[in-house]
């Protein structure tokens, strides 16, 4: 089953959670912002996270929480595109998203951006947790 090999991939590369959604759970999304949006023969999305250190979540100074941030966005994106690589080389067709920017739609008057696909709402779908309070998926 690909959903198991996938799984097992991304866990080899540094993964530490990684969850697979059928396509169909994301009829409800907006327009222009489905999987579907961006590969039209898409089946299926599989997403992964690592998890943060969480000693910078609790400090009064964003600082570190900031700095932990960028890190694991450059570790994510890098992993993503090992786990791509990996996947065509057994013949698993994908199509990697950064995990952060460039973004196609930004609102400058409210410095406000979006991702051609949420990544929280896609995690969140693929089993890997909840939303929190501002937006961060949360997990066990």
């Amino acid at each position: 089953m690909n959903a198991q090999i996938v799984k097992d991939v991304a866990s080899k590369l540094g993964a530490d959670l990684c969850g697979i959604a059928s396509i169909d759970r994301f009829a409800d999304a907006p327009a222009g912002f489905r999987p579907t949006d961006i590969y039209a023969n898409c089946k299926s999305v599989a997403v992964f996270a690592k998890k943060l250190p969480s000693n910078p979540l609790h400090l009064a100074n964003c600082v570190p929480y900031t700095h932990v941030n960028d890190l694991i966005t450059r570790d994510i994106d890098m992993l993503t595109l090992s786990l791509s690589l990996e996947l065509e080389k057994i013949g698993i067709s994908n199509v990697l998203v950064p995990s952060d920017d460039p973004y196609e739609h930004w609102e400058p008057g409210k410095m406000y951006g979006r991702a051609i696909l949420s990544l929280r709402h896609a995690g969140y779908l693929a089993g890997l947790g909840k939303s929190g309070k501002n937006t961060p998926l949360i997990n066990d």
